[in-house]
């Protein structure tokens, strides 16, 4: 998903045991590349339907759509500083130009922990375009909605215990849904699920885009 990514000069949080643990020693990571619910954003038209046949494909509808229209372009702006300490990451995002989209990276230079996230502008069918791809996947599970929204990990690679990667898509309407990476601090690699943080990272940018933040 994240395509670059600008190291930041941070030191160990206090408040850092979600994500990230404490090195005093190693450079952050740089994020991998796409995956796959972007690369089909990039091979559709970039207009939205008008939602006919939607939801599709076996994902589930979203009977209270969030109009996420002022942070598509704007990735960054779905934590805000004062969440940011909770979840052992940098002051500030670092926004760049993904496939289809912007995305935002946020990360924790000294603990390799690291966030990103990106909308799903390209194709404007939400989650029923992840879920068209379903059979590509090596790691899928449905997850109980997040703050009333639909949600599932979704990763052609398991890399939960090797990389502490886990990708989360959440659709905010039938229409639109954006993806989370989440990757843990070195020190918490193979010993904590990531999708167990990256769930609360999703809650917190659900909750900054409803406003409650």
């Amino acid at each position: 998903m994240i395509s670059r990514l600008v190291p930041a000069a941070l030191g160990c949080l206090a408040l850092a045991a979600v994500v990230a643990g404490c090195s005093d020693t190693d450079p952050g990571t740089p994020f991998p590349g796409t995956d796959a619910s972007t690369t089909a954003g990039a091979s559709a038209t970039s207009s939205r339907p008008d939602g006919d046949g939607l939801p599709s494909n076996g994902a589930p509808s979203v009977p209270d759509p969030l109009d996420t229209s002022g942070f598509e372009r704007s990735p960054c702006r779905v934590l805000t500083a004062d969440q940011l300490p909770e979840l052992g990451l940098n002051a500030a995002g670092e926004e760049g130009q993904g496939v289809g989209a912007p995305e935002c990276v946020w990360e924790n230079s000294s603990s390799g922990a690291s966030v990103g996230m990106q909308f799903d502008i390209g194709t404007g069918r939400g989650l029923s375009a992840v879920y068209a791809l379903r059979k590509d996947y090596q790691l899928w599970e449905e997850l109980p909605p997040i703050e009333g929204f639909p949600a599932v990990i979704a990763s052609h690679v398991d890399n939960r215990n090797t990389a502490g990667e886990c990708f989360i898509h959440v659709g905010v309407s039938d229409q639109m849904s954006f993806q989370v990476q989440v990757i843990l601090s070195r020190a918490k690699r193979g010993a904590t699920n990531p999708c167990e943080p990256g769930n609360l990272v999703v809650t917190r940018m659900l909750q900054t885009m409803k406003g409650r933040s």
